[in-house]
C-alpha cells in the first residue's frame, strides 16, 4: 500500500479576540505554521474538541503542560513535531493576545 504523505496547506484568520475557528483536519496532521507580520502574541497554544463544534479543551503532553510555540512580531514558519498533535481532528490556533485580522496558514501532512 503506498500512501502519499504530500503537505497540503490551509488558511485560518483571527478577525478579532485570541482563537482561530474551529478546523477539521480530517485524516491530516498539523506539522507547521506560517504566522503573519505584526503579530501581537508572544505564543501559540492549541485547544481541541473529540467533535465537530464540541467544547474545546487545551491540548496538553504526558507532564500537564500546554503545547506551545514561542512566536515574534516577524513572519515565520513553525515547524511543529508530528507526534505533538497526533490524532486531533477538531482544532483551534489560540493566541497570547488579542489579534485583529490575522491569517495564519498551516501545513499538514496526510497520517498514515
Amino acid at each position: 500500500m503506498t500512501t502519499d504523505n504530500s503537505a497540503i496547506t490551509k488558511t485560518l484568520t483571527i478577525a478579532s479576540g485570541t482563537a482561530t475557528p474551529e478546523i477539521d483536519l480530517g485524516q491530516y496532521s498539523l506539522v507547521g505554521i506560517y504566522t503573519p507580520a505584526s503579530l501581537v502574541s508572544t505564543s501559540l497554544t492549541f485547544t481541541a474538541a473529540p467533535n465537530g463544534g464540541g467544547t474545546h479543551a487545551t491540548i496538553k503532553n504526558t507532564s500537564n503542560t500546554a503545547i506551545s510555540v514561542t512566536v515574534d512580531s516577524s513572519a515565520a514558519y513553525y515547524a511543529l513535531a508530528p507526534d505533538s498533535l497526533a490524532g486531533i481532528r477538531f482544532l483551534k490556533i489560540v493566541t497570547s493576545a488579542s489579534e485583529t485580522n490575522k491569517v495564519f496558514m498551516i501545513a499538514l501532512k496526510q497520517r498514515g
